[in-house]
């Protein structure tokens, strides 16, 4: 048991050298054919290889894009914030900045607009 897990231990530290990282809930980045997405520790695909860039898990979401659109996904791959954002940033305490149509604003985990 202890070398399984030291093996993985050394495959998540190797893989974060080669283009891969760890995220939240065990979940690791990949590229497949010029598309992210996420695989758990067994290496199964939790989310597919559909969009042009993900980013880590913060406060339980990924930061999406696909076709120039930003947009929010849970840790089992649903899309819990949709693709309509022009720019985006991380969730932090509990809000995300987003730029829609020029303005920038904040939204909650629920996709609705927040005071700062």
């Amino acid at each position: 048991m202890k070398t399984i897990q030291f093996i993985l231990t050394i495959l998540f530290a190797a893989s974060s050298l080669f283009g891969y990282s760890q995220s939240e809930n065990d979940l690791v980045r990949f590229k497949e054919n010029d598309h992210d997405g996420f695989k758990n520790i067994k290496g199964d695909i939790v989310v597919e290889t559909k969009y042009d860039y993900v980013w880590d898990f913060s406060e339980g979401l990924a930061k999406i894009i696909k076709n120039g659109k930003y947009g929010f996904i849970n840790k089992e791959g649903k899309v819990v914030i949709p693709l309509i954002y022009n720019k985006a940033e991380l969730f932090q305490n509990g809000k995300a900045k987003v730029k829609l149509n020029g303005e920038w604003f904040y939204i909650d985990a629920n996709g609705e607009r927040v005071e700062y």
